[in-house]
């Protein structure tokens, strides 16, 4: 007989066979039914994958955040909750995201890469954001 521990494994197998052939709907239903037996940081951060690639970044985002409650140190749920704020716009909450990849895992590449985009694009805003000086300006 099957534990459910086992179960949620095969589940996540599937999952995984799933979003490999961009299944992306029918690998977050495999994650959902895997979770409702054994919550566990792979499987949410698995799913917010799932959401990611389906552009649902808020759900991404959520899942995330339950994979870092389980597990604090696992990393690729801090990556997928920084690439689906910075899909949204929340350039300073991804940058916090990537920030704490690097720290865990120094030598990743795309890591980097993708904190430097954060950083450029919270620069980028910081200086796009009028002064009071220059709303003067326009209606003088």
């Amino acid at each position: 007989m099957e534990t459910p521990e086992e179960k949620a494994l095969r589940l996540k197998d599937s999952g995984n066979e799933a979003l490999k052939i961009c299944k992306y709907s029918e690998a977050a239903d495999l994650y959902t039914q895997a979770l409702e037996l054994h919550e566990t940081s792979v499987l949410f951060s698995n799913r917010a994958m799932a959401y990611i690639k389906m552009e649902q970044y808020g759900q991404a985002i959520l899942d995330a955040d339950c994979a870092i409650k389980i597990d604090p140190q696992y990393v690729k749920a801090y990556y997928r909750r920084g690439s689906a704020n910075f899909a949204l716009g929340k350039n300073k909450a991804a940058k916090k995201d990537f920030k704490k990849v690097c720290q865990m895992k120094p030598k990743d590449k795309d890591a980097r890469a993708k904190l430097a985009a954060c950083t450029k694009a919270v620069n980028e805003a910081a200086f796009a954001i009028p002064t009071m000086s220059e709303f003067d300006f326009a209606y003088e």
